[in-house]
């Protein structure tokens, strides 16, 4: 035996006689209790807890701003397009449907500030009056302000304002027909394909009327007129490139700002250089209608990238087929390839 083993027998009392006795007399030996095999662990665990239910989440509060895209959810009116996904018990923390259920001031602008905290979305609500251009903390504000004005719904306002521009220029009939019928020719002219490529317009910097840069066509070129900024970037690096290279594009960014003349006519040089531009319309200024006036008068095809709740340009219908909608950043990769692959089809 083995002195691992256990010997039932070893607690027995010895009997000196035991072995003159016959066989059949003699003392049994104790034999080892045997249980029964035990039922299965998981039949145990199931047995000893109570019957649980799976969480389906039906009882998630809906929400006008949360957008579903490619298998998950998105917060419209995320500050951060970078992070905006949110997660049912995300949504469970947010009350910007407690806010917008009842009456509120029309001037009330609203955004969610998604933190990530240990593996969990934590939310923030932002809110500031579009009237005051100022922040809020609280509702005590709108309480005792002179331009309260109360509406039943902040967000159907919000959905009416989309089809205001913020500048009406005072654009009549009369000089709308005498500018088609200016430009209808060499609009034409332009649209036909031996006509790609470099194009003779009068240059809007220098006094002679001719451009000074000498520009080279380069076919398949996007000029990308993108400003620094750490979002920007990212937007660049990660959306802008890869697509534009499945569809053997070639990106070229400018990223200085809209502030002098040079770095205008840098800008213009290389859209008379490229077949397509791409312009963020999120934050425009004066500068950049004037860019995007030019791409259209030079014949370029353009793309428009705008966030869905961001401000909308002037003369915003004559250009709606360029505009592309988005509410994340991942959306932009299939924007932005479905609008370049419909017009490399065309070429």
């Amino acid at each position: 035996m083995r002195s691992d083993e256990v010997n039932p027998n070893r607690d027995r009392a010895f009997d000196p006689d035991e072995e003159k006795r016959p066989i059949h007399k003699r003392a049994k030996p104790e034999q080892p209790s045997v249980k029964p095999p035990s039922a299965p662990l998981e039949a145990q665990e199931k047995a000893q807890k109570p019957d649980e239910k799976l969480e389906n989440f039906l009882n998630t509060p809906y929400c006008p701003y949360r957008r579903v895209s490619k298998g998950a959810a998105f917060c419209s009116i995320s500050t951060d397009p970078a992070v905006s996904e949110v997660d049912p018990l995300t949504c469970f923390n947010c009350t910007v449907p407690e806010i917008i259920k009842v009456p509120r001031c029309r001037f009330l602008s609203l955004g969610t500030e998604i933190k990530p905290y240990r593996g969990e979305g934590r939310l923030v609500i932002s809110m500031a009056c579009r009237e005051l251009n100022i922040k809020l903390f609280n509702f005590r504000t709108c309480e005792v302000c002179p331009y309260y004005s109360e509406i039943p719904s902040i967000y159907e306002e919000a959905k009416r304002e989309e089809t205001v521009a913020e500048i009406n220029f005072p654009v009549h009939k009369e000089l709308i027909e005498k500018a088609v019928r200016d430009l209808k020719d060499d609009y034409l002219r332009l649209l036909r394909p031996e006509s790609r490529g470099l194009v003779n317009i009068r240059c809007w910097r220098f006094p002679d009327g001719y451009c000074h840069k000498l520009p080279e066509y380069t076919r398949t070129k996007v000029t990308i007129v993108l400003s620094r900024t750490r979002k920007n970037d990212m937007l660049f690096k990660d959306h802008v490139v890869p697509t534009l290279k499945t569809l053997n594009l070639i990106a070229y960014r400018i990223d200085e700002e809209l502030n002098d003349l040079d770095a205008m006519c840098r800008i213009c040089e290389n859209i008379q250089e490229s077949d397509y531009a791409l312009f963020l319309a999120d934050d425009w200024s004066s500068n950049t209608l004037f860019l995007i006036g030019l791409t259209y008068g030079l014949g370029k095809r353009i793309a428009l990238l705008k966030r869905r709740d961001a401000n909308r340009l002037p003369l915003w219908d004559f250009i709606e087929g360029d505009i592309l909608y988005y509410d994340a950043y991942h959306e932009i990769d299939q924007i932005l390839r479905e609008h370049f692959s419909h017009y490399i089809g065309r070429n």
